[in-house]
């Protein structure tokens, strides 16, 4: 499929992915408090025999319990953690000169934090009814940032930790692309040729502009010109809005999707919505001339 206008560059911004994947940073008191281990945690942390694994399980665990993902940390960056981990907790032992780096070790801690925390990884059963969910919930979130954040409130509901950013882009990137095929294929099922062919001659050029840029212009006045502008634009989408009305249920789109598809034709130019694939082109304009239609009889 071609790209759409809806498609997202970035999921999430700058912030929003320190958030979320980046290191906390910690002030004394805050690290102190944070650091502050109940019965359980503190039995945990201690029944590893290596020093590195403790250490490497304590960061591990205060970052989850800030971001719900596994973060990624190197053994510079953790300082002023490392230093308070051992005297707090270990201070009758050397520091250790590294950090895990063995994949089953680290993967053996993190399993641990998970525990602790009543979390699972975004795996097997768990990923796939998260990915089900999200694909029902995609027609209420036509663009990809939104259907980003669907993902994770869904896995804050299954209690997973959030995955990779690379998994949320391939995730949503293809639950949205899905969600596009089946919308623009029931498109084509429940319209007929002729009626698709009239939608989108509404991309035709009259008069140098495109026949939608015309339609989209608001009345100057409500002198004869301008009425007779507006009798125009009814009768053109007259028969637009009988199909809109008649196709639009049958997709099962929510009116806040409708809308966005029709901001999306009140936003863009001709010549941009000409660059995507037609058949998404005429399902925007088709929700477009189904609102536009009733404001025009509201008038």
């Amino acid at each position: 499929m071609s790209t759409s206008l809806t498609s997202d560059s970035r999921l999430l911004n700058a912030s929003e992915l320190i958030e979320i994947y980046g290191m906390s940073i910690f002030n004394d008191v805050e690290r102190r408090e944070c650091f502050t281990f109940n019965d359980q945690e503190t039995k945990a942390l201690h029944s590893f025999k290596s020093t590195e694994d403790a250490v490497y399980f304590a960061l591990s665990l205060v970052f989850f319990k800030f971001k719900k993902t596994l973060v990624e940390f190197s053994y510079r960056e953790t300082t002023a953690e490392r230093q308070h981990i051992m005297e707090r907790y270990f201070n009758n032992r050397f520091s250790p000169k590294s950090l895990p780096s063995d994949y089953n070790r680290i993967s053996r801690i993190e399993n641990k934090v998970l525990e602790l925390c009543g979390y699972q990884r975004f795996t097997g059963d768990v990923a796939n009814n998260i990915k089900k969910e999200l694909m029902d919930q995609a027609a209420h979130h036509p663009r990809q940032r939104q259907l980003c954040k669907a993902l994770l409130r869904l896995c804050a509901k299954h209690r997973a930790a959030i995955p990779a950013y690379s998994t949320v882009q391939t995730i949503v990137s293809a639950t949205w692309n899905d969600e596009m095929d089946r919308v623009t294929a029931s498109y084509l099922r429940y319209t007929r040729k002729p009626q698709r062919d009239m939608i989108l001659a509404l991309l035709n050029k009259t008069d140098h502009l495109h026949n939608i840029i015309s339609i989209k212009k608001e009345m100057k006045g409500f002198n004869t010109t301008e009425l007779d502008k507006e009798m125009g634009k009814h009768e053109e989408l007259h028969p637009i809005f009988t199909v809109a009305k008649e196709v639009l249920p049958k997709l099962k789109l929510p009116m806040t999707t409708i809308s966005y598809y029709t901001y999306l034709i009140h936003y863009y130019n001709g010549p941009r919505l000409k660059q995507i694939n037609p058949l998404t082109t005429q399902l925007y304009l088709l929700c477009y001339c189904f609102t536009r239609f009733q404001k025009l009889i509201a008038i």
